[in-house]
């Protein structure tokens, strides 16, 4: 439900890895529902996690994928070091860390 999904976030519940999967959340539903799923999102997001946290989580997930998934060539643009992947956890990570200051 709606309220178990915000009582879970807000609670602090959550995993580093599960708030950066939120940054792509599209919202699939009818009118009236999806505004408070955006709210409910949005809460989730920048929900109080300090910002060294989301940083040091962020930056092991890297690692970590970076160790059991090599990228294997200099064209693998995906895994490569400065590739999609280190793009894509910059942008949840700033997300997440910013989100705070910039949700109005």
């Amino acid at each position: 439900s709606l309220g178990r999904f915000e009582s879970y976030y807000q609670g602090g519940e959550a995993w580093t890895w599960e708030r950066m999967a939120l940054t792509r959340a599209r919202i699939v539903g009818g009118q009236g529902l999806d505004s408070e799923v955006r709210a409910a999102l949005d809460a989730a997001m920048a929900c109080d996690v300090a910002a060294r946290d989301i940083r040091r989580d962020a930056a092991a997930m890297r690692a970590r994928l970076e160790r059991d998934k090599p990228a294997g060539s200099l064209w693998n643009l995906k895994l490569r070091t400065g590739g999609l992947i280190e793009i894509e956890f910059l942008a949840q990570t700033g997300q997440l860390v910013l989100g705070r200051r910039l949700s109005p």
